[in-house]
């Protein structure tokens, strides 16, 4: 089953993405890099493509990369499903 997973990797980036672990690593489809930047307002949360120039838009990380994996928070996994399909998720 794939689900919409954040990765904290030993890179130290923490990444969203479909993602589903193979039991040797995990093969995510279109990550993101999470990036927290200050603002006058507090800390925002923006998210952008992990890499840029790949076809498919599909990777597989090691298991050895990955510290720790959970669910993102709503508002994080309604970012970037936004983001990844182009559609405008309302709540009803």
């Amino acid at each position: 089953m794939t689900d919409v997973v954040i990765l904290k990797l030993s890179s130290g980036e923490e990444v969203i993405a479909r993602a589903n672990n193979t039991g040797h690593g995990w093969l995510v489809t279109k990550p993101r890099v999470v990036v927290m930047a200050p603002t006058p307002q507090g800390i925002q949360i923006a998210i952008m493509p992990w890499i840029a120039a790949n076809v498919d838009g599909k990777y597989t990380i090691d298991d050895k990369h990955v510290i720790t994996s959970g669910k993102p928070t709503n508002k994080l996994e309604k970012q970037y499903l936004e983001q990844t399909t182009g559609l405008e998720i309302v709540k009803g």
